[in-house]
């Protein structure tokens, strides 16, 4: 991978905004793994959309002169490709997406191959988590890799996994020597949380980046501890109400509960009291009706 060559596609109007924060941050990590990492600004100038002349399979390149051209000039010499816009109404910038529809139209209509077999990514800056950024994704013929989309982590929402790794990122950027506001920037963590998470770490190490437990353990919330539960499922099972002092012979949720109050002074409602019995492999069943006096071989 060491002579790998990565072009990074700035999409933001804005020559060096928050964009090209993020993706500058990708070009050092991609450089400290021995590769070679250039940045592509497509500037302010209106990117027309492309109007389908078929002119590209004769030009080799688009027939609208702009920055789209710029970038198929020099697309060939690089390996893998990296595309970053700020978020314009949920989604990429047109002036972004418009470069890449034309830029891709152009060069598998004129077959110039620039992007067969090559990987590429999409990175979005928003300065609101929950952005998913899909109008990069891609899906073109002829054997090109598929341009893969990323998604921004909605912070509120991310499972114990997702958190753990934003956690690590914010570590990982603090100890590069990024500042509060450009971590906030590059990851969507606020600056008082990115400090929280940083004091913790320096406090606790590794330990910190999991999501703690809270609430209470299970099993301590039951009103019936296991030595109790173990004895009334016995009692259930090898005994009958009339042992104890209790009016039938069947056990049912009523006659249990009394067992439970005269034997362990604790009042269970019959709701719980069923949930017991399910753990226990119990089930509360309607006895079949028949006479008493009946002959079961006389029938």
């Amino acid at each position: 991978m060491s002579n790998q060559k990565i072009l990074l596609v700035n999409g933001s109007p804005h020559e060096k905004g928050c964009t090209h924060t993020v993706l500058t941050e990708i070009a050092s990590v991609f450089r400290g793994e021995g590769m070679s990492a250039d940045l592509f600004w497509v500037g302010t100038k209106p990117i027309q959309s492309c109007v389908d002349c078929g002119r590209c399979a004769e030009k080799g390149c688009c027939v609208f002169e702009d920055r789209v051209n710029d970038f198929l000039a020099v697309a060939g010499d690089y390996d893998g490709f990296l595309f970053g816009s700020p978020v314009h109404y949920a989604g990429a910038t047109g002036a972004l997406t418009a470069f890449m529809g034309r830029a891709f139209f152009a060069d598998l209509h004129s077959g110039q191959n620039r992007f067969y077999l090559k990987p590429a990514a999409a990175v979005v800056s928003a300065r609101r988590a929950g952005i998913t950024f899909e109008k990069k994704d891609r899906k073109s013929e002829g054997g090109y890799d598929r341009i893969e989309s990323m998604e921004y982590i909605d912070l509120r929402k991310v499972g114990r996994e997702g958190l753990k790794e934003i956690r690590r990122q914010v570590v990982r950027l603090k100890k590069l020597g990024k500042t509060g506001k450009e971590i906030e920037e590059l990851t969507g963590v606020r600056q008082n949380r990115a400090s929280e998470i940083w004091t913790a770490y320096q406090r606790e190490g590794e330990a910190s980046l999991a999501r703690k437990k809270y609430g209470r353990k299970p099993g301590s919330h039951m009103v019936l501890t296991e030595e109790e539960q173990e004895k009334i499922r016995k009692t259930v099972a090898e005994k009958t109400p009339e042992d104890f002092g209790i009016t039938g012979k069947l056990w049912t949720l009523g006659r249990t509960r009394q067992y439970i109050q005269k034997k362990f002074h604790k009042v269970v409602n019959e709701r719980t009291l069923s949930d017991y019995m399910k753990r226990w492999g119990m089930s509360c069943q309607r006895p079949a009706k028949r006479a008493r006096k009946q002959n079961p071989t006389g029938i």
